[in-house]
């Protein structure tokens, strides 16, 4: 039987139902959180046939560092290539000196808004093409 635990399973289900998700994370030790981390571990399974497969994502990652989260970004990317995830490449954002653009857990510098906005705006145009090319099928 499944022996996954309830989060996990309400995890999975919500993934599944999503069109595609952003995901956004602190880089922590130039890699991804491990709670992050351990999500894409137990998402990932079966291997190859997950509910992270083909699904499109945006990501991105932010530091204090004057690298803003890339080696997370770097890290992020080739966990959900390995699950087949459909990553919107054109619009990965990487947010330097994170503690003077959020405030309150908001962001708010107008500059890094542009290109988080853009990305999201990426990820909503691969999801119309891939439900696109689901209607033809």
């Amino acid at each position: 039987g499944d022996k996954r635990p309830p989060l996990v399973k309400k995890l999975l289900a919500d993934i599944a139902d999503a069109d595609g998700l952003v995901l956004c994370a602190p880089e922590f030790n130039h890699s991804i959180p491990g709670v992050l981390k351990n999500a894409i571990d137990w998402a990932s399974r079966p291997a190859f046939q997950s509910v992270l497969a083909y699904k499109p994502v945006a990501i991105m990652a932010t530091s204090r560092g004057p690298l803003g989260g890339a080696r997370c970004l770097e890290h992020m990317r080739t966990a959900l290539d390995s699950c087949l995830s459909r990553i919107a490449l054109a619009r990965e954002v990487i947010i330097t000196a994170c503690e003077t653009k959020i405030k309150d857990g908001s962001l708010v510098d107008e500059t890094s808004l542009g290109f988080a906005c853009g990305a999201v705006e990426a990820l909503l145009k691969e999801i119309a093409l891939w439900q696109a090319a689901e209607a033809q099928n």
